[in-house]
C-alpha cells in the first residue's frame, strides 16, 4: 500500500513553495526560532514526520545532530538527496513514528506539520506519543503541533506554475478523506501528481492527556504560530 505523499515526493517542496510563497518560508523560519529557543546550543533532535528535510536540513546546518523519521521511502529519499547536495550528514530512519525506537536518547523531540493527524486510531496514537516521550532523555524537550478543526478543509491555488485541488472530506466522526489534484509546470512541462489518504483531527486535549501520562509537562499554545492552522506547544520530560 503506497504512503501519503509517496506519489509526488519529488515535487513536494515545488508544489508548497508555489503554494504559499514567502508564507512557508517565514513559516519555516518561526519553527526553528521556537525550537532553537527551547533549546539554543547544538544538540541531538529527532524529528518525526521529517518530510524531504524541511526543518531536518537546516537544523543540520546550524549545528544540530538529526534524525529524521519518516514512515515514506520516497520523501526520505528526497530528504536525503538534500542533505547530500548540502553537505549535511542526517541520520535517516524510514519508519513509522509508532515502530521508533534508538538505543540514544535525544535532547529535543519535533512532531509538527500535521504528523499526528496522520494518526488514525487512539491506540495509535498513545503508542506513537509512547515511543517519542520513550525516545527523549530526562530533562529533554519538545516542540509539537496539534491541527486545528479549521485547518480541516479544502484549498485550491492557481498561479502561471500551479493548479492545485485538494479537498478534505469527512468520512465519520473526527476522520478526513484527504484528495490531491495539482497539475505543475516544472523545466518548461506541465505534469500532474494525485494522491488520496485519511487523516484525523485530534482535540489537543487527548494528546496533552497521553503526553503527561509519559511523563511530558506542556505549555502552551505557544504565541507566535496563530492563523497557522495549528496550536503549537513546548513540553519538557520530567522524568
Amino acid at each position: 500500500m503506497r504512503k501519503p505523499h509517496s506519489s509526488w515526493a519529488h515535487c513536494y517542496d515545488f508544489v508548497y513553495e508555489n503554494s504559499y510563497g514567502n508564507l512557508y518560508g517565514r513559516f519555516t523560519d518561526l519553527t526553528l526560532a521556537a525550537l532553537k529557543k527551547l533549546a539554543p546550543g547544538p544538540c541531538s533532535v529527532v524529528d518525526f514526520g521529517a518530510g524531504t528535510g524541511r526543518l531536518s536540513i537546516p537544523l543540520a546546518k546550524m549545528g544540530y545532530a538529526v534524525t529524521a523519521v519518516e514512515p515514506c521511502p520516497e520523501m526520505m529519499q528526497v530528504l536525503e538527496a538534500k542533505a547530500n547536495l548540502e553537505g549535511v550528514r542526517i541520520e535517516s530512519r524510514t519508519q513509522k513514528m509508532q515502530d521508533f525506537d534508538a538505543e540514544a536518547r535525544f535532547d529535543v523531540a519535533l512532531c509538527v506539520f500535521t504528523t499526528l493527524s496522520y494518526l488514525l486510531d487512539k491506540d495509535t496514537l498513545e503508542q506513537a506519543l509512547t515511543r517519542l516521550a520513550r525516545s527523549l532523555k530526562k530533562k529533554g524537550k519538545l516542540l509539537i503541533d496539534i491541527t486545528s478543526h479549521d485547518a480541516f478543509q479544502g484549498y485550491r491555488k492557481q498561479t502561471d506554475l500551479l493548479e492545485r485541488i485538494v479537498q478534505i472530506l469527512p468520512a465519520g466522526g473526527d476522520l478526513y478523506s484527504y484528495h490531491e489534484k495539482t497539475r505543475y509546470r516544472m523545466n518548461g512541462h506541465w505534469k500532474e501528481c494525485k494522491d488520496a489518504f485519511s487523516i484525523r483531527y485530534w482535540p489537543a486535549a487527548s494528546v496533552l492527556s497521553v503526553l503527561k501520562a509519559n511523563g511530558i509537562k506542556c505549555e502552551g499554545p505557544i504565541k507566535g504560530f496563530q492563523k497557522t492552522g495549528a496550536e503549537y506547544y513546548s513540553g519538557t520530560k520530567t522524568r
